[in-house]
């Protein structure tokens, strides 16, 4: 991830990781490489960052370490894929949480399993 606070920082940062990279041999993969305005205010000019003459498509949200970033800076996305990876982990468990005779088990097994990832959100 590149952050700077103007368009014109940001190609500028982005040229150099370009040279620095072709120096060993190596290149950025424009498809992959994504650009995003982050602010309240989001209107305005659409982002014009190229590399090697390619413009980088410019996104409203994007993972980065498991996490959902929005360009309003939002968390509502997050919140909704916490729910959702709850509720699937909870169905995954399905079979021993109705298994009468293994009590303690059923006990633990949502504290261990589900609920670290609801915390994960409240952090």
């Amino acid at each position: 991830m590149l952050i700077a606070d103007t368009p014109q920082k940001l190609q500028q940062i982005v040229n150099a990781l370009n040279e620095a990279g072709k120096k060993d041999g190596m290149t950025m993969n424009t498809s992959k490489t994504k650009v995003m305005k982050i602010g309240r205010a989001n209107g305005g000019q659409p982002l014009k960052i190229e590399i090697d003459g390619v413009r980088l498509q410019q996104v409203e949200q994007y993972k980065y370490l498991g996490t959902i970033v929005t360009a309003e800076g939002k968390d509502d996305f997050e919140i909704k894929a916490r729910i959702a990876m709850t509720r699937k982990a909870f169905n995954n468990l399905e079979r021993v949480l109705r298994d009468r005779r293994q009590l303690s088990l059923r006990l633990k097994t949502p504290n261990c399993y589900v609920w670290t990832v609801v915390r994960q959100v409240c952090i």
